[in-house]
């Protein structure tokens, strides 16, 4: 992570800072897989077990039970509401 470039918006910060320590390391280390200059098209990362595995040093006693357990605390916390600006106003997406 500390190799990678990071870019945070404070609104991002701000929905993301209510979730577990766990699942919001594996937000940052998917957010720093993002490419700045040319973002995914299809607004999918890719991120590998390989990787996740290294990332939070785990062995193979213990990584697939904890690892399952926080992306779902991961899906189930990270809701964001994106602010668009239009011609009159913003448009919020959920």
């Amino acid at each position: 992570l500390e190799k990678r470039k990071v870019v945070e918006h404070n609104s991002l910060i701000t929905s993301i800072a209510k979730m577990d320590k766990t699942p919001l390391k594996m937000f940052e280390l998917a957010v720093s897989c993002i490419d700045t200059e040319e973002p995914p098209k299809d607004h999918t990362v890719y991120l590998s077990k390989a990787e996740l595995f290294a990332f939070f040093k785990v062995d193979d006693s213990n990584k697939h039970t904890r690892f399952k357990q926080a992306v779902e605390n991961m899906q189930k916390q990270a809701f964001f509401k994106i602010k668009e600006k239009k011609e009159h106003g913003f448009e919020f997406e959920n």
